[in-house]
C-alpha cells in the first residue's frame, strides 16, 4: 500500500512538473477593465487560474476553498482580479498602513511575479479583504523582502460566499524584458486563516515551494511598454519645535524630492535632493547587552529600491544620514543585476555603495558588493565578495564570502565565511565557519560587527509533520558551536544548543501556536571584560571596540519563545531568557499583546524587561521598555496610529544613575494618489536624568509638530 502511495505522489510531482512548465497564451486588451474590486466579465477572456493545492497544513492536498483568478495586461499595465470563496463570516483580515506585519495576519491574497523570466528573482504583492497591501521582492532560494516599494492600484469586494479583489500593476513600477515578445512567470499565494491554509496556484517541489523557476508561464505577451518614463516626487516638509524646558521654540521649511527615470524596460535611474525618512515613526526601543551596537531598518524609498542586492553586514545605509543629493542607477537583466549609488551629506561627505550580481539562474551567483566614505581627512571602504552555488536540485548549497575593510595606519582587515546547507522539508544539516580579524569590522559604510574571532557551527535538525494532529509540527535540533579569538586561538571553547521547536493546533477557535525552547547545558566559555586595569600585557587583548580580557563563565541557559495565532481577534507572544551576562544572573523577558477591535483598529502593548543581579564584571542593571500603540484605519488609504513608549533604566556604578524617557508620536497619514501622500506628526519626548551619588539632575522636555506632502507626477 505504501509503494502504491509513493507511486501516486511521485506520478502527482511529474504532472506539476509540467503543469508548472506550461504555457498560457493571452493576448492586450484594448480596453481597461472597471476597477470596481470586483471580476468584470473582461476577465473571463483572460488566463484562469483554479488549480490550486496545499502547501500547509497537508501538502499537495485540495484546498477547503475555491480560488479562481484571472490575468490580463495591455500595452502599459498587468491587470488580475480573482474570486476568493469563503463565508463572510469567517474572514479575517485587518486593515493596515501598507507593508504592515497584521495585514498578513489573516485571510490574503499573494501575486508574486517573474517579469524576466529567468527563475532568478521576482516581485510580490499582497491584498487582504480590506485591501490592506504589502510588496516587495523574492529571491531565488525563496526568501521574502519587505523593503521594496511600489506603485500600484488595488481594490476589494467583500460578498456573502466570497471576497474578490483586482489588481493594476503599471509596468513603469517594475523592470521587465526588452523584447517585442516575452514569457514571464506568475504564481498565487492564498492564505485562509479559518483553517489555517496556505494554497498555491502550482506546487511543484515541496522542499523549495516558491522557486521562481517553477512558477507557471504566461506566454506570448507583446507590447509591453514603459509609456510614462520620467517620474518627479516633490515633497515639503514644515516642522515646528519647541523645547519646552528652556522655552525655546523653531521653526524650520524643507523641501526636496526624487526623480525616477527609466531609459528601459530594465534599467531605473533614480535621483534625490534632500530626502528624509518618508515612514514616519520612531524607532522601537530594544534593549541591548550585547558588545556589538544595535541596527535599525532602513526606512527611505531611495535606498529601499535596490534592498534585495545588498545582502549581510557590508552596507548599512542607516550610517549616511542627513543627505544633500544622491543618484543611483539599477539595472536588472536575465543574468546580470547591479547597483551603483552615489551621495552627497550635508557634512560633504562622500559616499559610494554598489553590488554587481552575475548568475546562470540554475547554479550560482556571484556578487562584489562595496561602500566608500571619502571624508576631507581620509577615505573608508568595505568590499565584500561572496559566491553561492547549488547542487541536486538546489538542495544542497554551498556558500562563501570574503570581505575586506581598511584600517587607518594598519594593514587590511578582513572576514571569511565559508557554509555548506543540506535543506529539506523535513532535514537541515548544514556546517558554517567564520574568520574576522583582529580590527574587522566594516561599520563605516557597513554594519558593526564583532572581530578577532573564529567561529564554526554545525547543526542538524529534523522536522515530524502531522497534517491533521494536535502537533502539526515537531523539530529538534542539535547544534555545536566552536569559538576562539582569531590572534590567539589556543583560547578556545565549544558548547551545545539544544532547541525544539512545535507548532500546535488547538481548533478553529485559537488556531496554531509556536513554541520554541532551547537549553544550553553548562559549559566552559569566555567572555569580553572591557575593564583591563590591573591585568598583565599577556592577558589583554585587542578588536575593533577596544581592549579586553577574557573571563571564563560556566552555566547553563534557558530560552523559551511562543506566540499566538496572529490572525485572531486577541493574541500574544512572549519570550523569556535567563542566560547569563558576564557572570551576573539575568532575567529577559519581552512580551505583546494585541486587542484587533475591528478590521480597521488594533491595539498593542509591548515591554522589554531585563533584570542583571550584578557581578565584579557586570553593573547591576534594570531597564524596562513599555510601548503601547493604537492603530485606526479611518478608510484603506488613511491610517491614524499612536505611540507612547517609556523607558525606564536604574543602574548602580560608579555615576549612579536613574533615568527615565517617555516619547509619543501620534502620525496620520493619506495616501491619496498611488506613491503620493500627507504626513501629520507629532512628537514629544522627554529625559529625565537622576545622579544619585553626586545628586545632580538633567531635564529634557521637546515637542514638534511635522507636516509632509508628496505627490508623484508623471513628466512623460
Amino acid at each position: 500500500m505504501k509503494a502504491i502511495k509513493n507511486l501516486f505522489l511521485i506520478l502527482f510531482l511529474l504532472f506539476g512538473k509540467i503543469m508548472a512548465g506550461s504555457n498560457s497564451y493571452v493576448q492586450p486588451v484594448k480596453k481597461a477593465p472597471i476597477f470596481d474590486g470586483k471580476v468584470d466579465e473582461i476577465y473571463k477572456s483572460g488566463v484562469l487560474f483554479n488549480l490550486f493545492k496545499q502547501l500547509e497544513p497537508d501538502i499537495f492536498a485540495e484546498p477547503s476553498v475555491k480560488t479562481e483568478i484571472y490575468f490580463l495586461y495591455d500595452e502599459q499595465n498587468i491587470y488580475i482580479a480573482g474570486n476568493l470563496y469563503q463565508s463572510k463570516s469567517e474572514i479575517k483580515s485587518s486593515n493596515g498602513r501598507k507593508d504592515s506585519p497584521i495585514i498578513l495576519d489573516g485571510d490574503a491574497i499573494g501575486i508574486v511575479i517573474d517579469p524576466l523570466n529567468n527563475g532568478n528573482s521576482a516581485y510580490f504583492f499582497s491584498i487582504n479583504p480590506t485591501n490592506a497591501i504589502v510588496d516587495g521582492t523574492l529571491d531565488a532560494y525563496g526568501t521574502w523582502d519587505f523593503k521594496w516599494d511600489a506603485i500600484f492600484n488595488s481594490a476589494t469586494s467583500v460578498e456573502e460566499d466570497h471576497w474578490s479583489f483586482e489588481f493594476q500593476l503599471p509596468l513603469s513600477s517594475i523592470s521587465f524584458q526588452d523584447k517585442d515578445e516575452q514569457d514571464w512567470g506568475i504564481m498565487f499565494k492564498r492564505e485562509y486563516a479559518a483553517n489555517k491554509e496556505i494554497i498555491l496556484s502550482q506546487l511543484v517541489d515541496k522542499n523549495q515551494p516558491f522557486r521562481v523557476s517553477d512558477f507557471r508561464k504566461i506566454q506570448g505577451l507583446t507590447g509591453l511598454k514603459k509609456e510614462t518614463s520620467l517620474f518627479f516626487t516633490p515633497y515639503s516638509f514644515y516642522s515646528f519645535k519647541n523645547n519646552i524646558s528652556d522655552k525655546q521654540s523653531d521653526g524650520k521649511f524643507k523641501f526636496g524630492g526624487e526623480a525616477k527615470y527609466n531609459p528601459l524596460s530594465s534599467m531605473t535611474i533614480l535621483a534625490t535632493v534632500n530626502p528624509d525618512f518618508a515612514q514616519i515613526e520612531t524607532d522601537r526601543l530594544i534593549i541591548n547587552v550585547d558588545d556589538v551596537p544595535t541596527s535599525y531598518p532602513e526606512k527611505r524609498p531611495f535606498f529601499t529600491e535596490s534592498s534585495d542586492l545588498y545582502p549581510g553586514l557590508a552596507v548599512n545605509t542607516r550610517n549616511i544620514e542627513d543627505i544633500d543629493v544622491g543618484i543611483k542607477l539599477r539595472d536588472v537583466r536575465d543574468n546580470i543585476k547591479y547597483d551603483i549609488t552615489w551621495v552627497l551629506d550635508s557634512k560633504q561627505n562622500k559616499w559610494y555603495t554598489g553590488d554587481f550580481r552575475w548568475t546562470d539562474n540554475l547554479t550560482f551567483y556571484v556578487d562584489l558588493i562595496g561602500g566608500i566614505k571619502q571624508q576631507k581627512e581620509r577615505t573608508d571602504y568595505n568590499f565584500t565578495t561572496n559566491l553561492r552555488t547549488w547542487f541536486f536540485d538546489k538542495r544542497l548549497t554551498a556558500y562563501t564570502w570574503f570581505g575586506t575593510i581598511n584600517k587607518q595606519n594598519a594593514k587590511n582587515e578582513f572576514e571569511s565565511v565559508n557554509s555548506i546547507r543540506w535543506i529539506t522539508r523535513e532535514l537541515t544539516v548544514a556546517v558554517w565557519n567564520h574568520y574576522k580579524t583582529k580590527y574587522y569590522n566594516p561599520n563605516i559604510t557597513g554594519h558593526n560587527t564583532l572581530s578577532n574571532e573564529i567561529l564554526f557551527d554545525s547543526w542538524i535538525s529534523y522536522s515530524s509533520i502531522n497534517e491533521s494532529g494536535f502537533f502539526r509540527v515537531v523539530t529538534p535540533q542539535i547544534k555545536n558551536q566552536y569559538a576562539s579569538l582569531y590572534t590567539n586561538p589556543e583560547y578556545s571553547y565549544d558548547y551545545l544548543t539544544l532547541s525544539v521547536n512545535s507548532t500546535l493546533n488547538l481548533g478553529n477557535a485559537l488556531g496554531n501556536w509556536n513554541f520554541d525552547v532551547s537549553y544550553f547545558p553548562s559549559a566552559k566559555k569566555y567572555f569580553r571584560y572591557r575593564n583591563t586595569d590591573g591585568y598583565s600585557e599577556d592577558k589583554i587583548f585587542q578588536d575593533a571596540f577596544s581592549d579586553f580580557v577574557l573571563i571564563e563563565q560556566n552555566k547553563d541557559g534557558l530560552q523559551i519563545d511562543f506566540n499566538s495565532d496572529y490572525s485572531k481577534i486577541l493574541g500574544a507572544k512572549f519570550s523569556y531568557d535567563n542566560r547569563q551576562v558576564r557572570k551576573s544572573s539575568a532575567d529577559n523577558f519581552s512580551g505583546e499583546i494585541y486587542w484587533k477591535i475591528a478590521p480597521a483598529s488594533i491595539i498593542t502593548y509591548s515591554m522589554e524587561y531585563i533584570n542583571l543581579g550584578g557581578s565584579e564584571y557586570q553593573n547591576k542593571y534594570n531597564q524596562i521598555i513599555h510601548r503601547v500603540k493604537a492603530e485606526y484605519n479611518i478608510t484603506d488609504k488613511i491610517n491614524l496610529r499612536g505611540i507612547v513608549q517609556l523607558n525606564d533604566v536604574e543602574m548602580e556604578s560608579l555615576d549612579n544613575y536613574e533615568s527615565s524617557n517617555p516619547i509619543v508620536n501620534f502620525t496620520l497619514s493619506w495616501q491619496y494618489m498611488g506613491g503620493s501622500y500627507i504626513y501629520l506628526v507629532y512628537n514629544k519626548q522627554e529625559l529625565n536624568w537622576s545622579d544619585q551619588k553626586n545628586s545632580s539632575t538633567t531635564k529634557f522636555n521637546d515637542q514638534s509638530i511635522t507636516l509632509k506632502i508628496n505627490n508623484v507626477f508623471d513628466i512623460y
